[in-house]
């Protein structure tokens, strides 16, 4: 199921292998990991945030999971990595206790990022979700 990948690191062959590995360890034990990682990937001299954020998000630090999340959505809009902004953002604006301001720059800068997007569709329901979004200022909205 382990083998040895370039850069003497190890993983799983298989994604289903790694999630019966990772269902079958407790929880208490999953939450402990997730916190070593989010401690380990923040001391790299350029820290994942996606990675990051997963990892945050996992162990349960809603705080540091929205911290990490917007990082790294500035930092994906910044290189034009559109897709990941999007994903972020929108996970960002699912967030139930965001503050106003988080809230309204989140929205902006999906807007922002889906305006561009060839995914018609999404890109639409993306924009009028957030135009009926009773939270946001009208001034966000307009």
């Amino acid at each position: 199921m382990l083998g040895e990948f370039p850069g003497l690191s190890y993983g799983f062959h298989h994604v289903l292998y790694r999630q019966a590995v990772y269902d079958d360890i407790p929880g208490p034990v999953r939450t402990g990991m997730h916190r070593r990682a989010v401690g380990v990937l923040g001391e790299e001299p350029s820290p994942p945030l996606v990675k990051i954020a997963h990892h945050a998000r996992a162990a349960g630090d809603a705080a540091g999971w929205l911290r990490y999340a917007q990082a790294a959505a500035e930092q994906a809009a910044a290189v034009r990595d559109d897709g990941t902004a999007v994903v972020l953002l929108n996970d960002i604006l699912q967030h139930p206790n965001l503050a106003a301001d988080d809230r309204a720059r989140a929205a902006v800068a999906l807007s922002e990022a889906v305006v561009t997007r060839i995914e018609y569709r999404r890109s639409t329901a993306l924009l009028k979700r957030i135009l009926h979004d009773p939270q946001l200022p009208a001034t966000v909205s307009g």
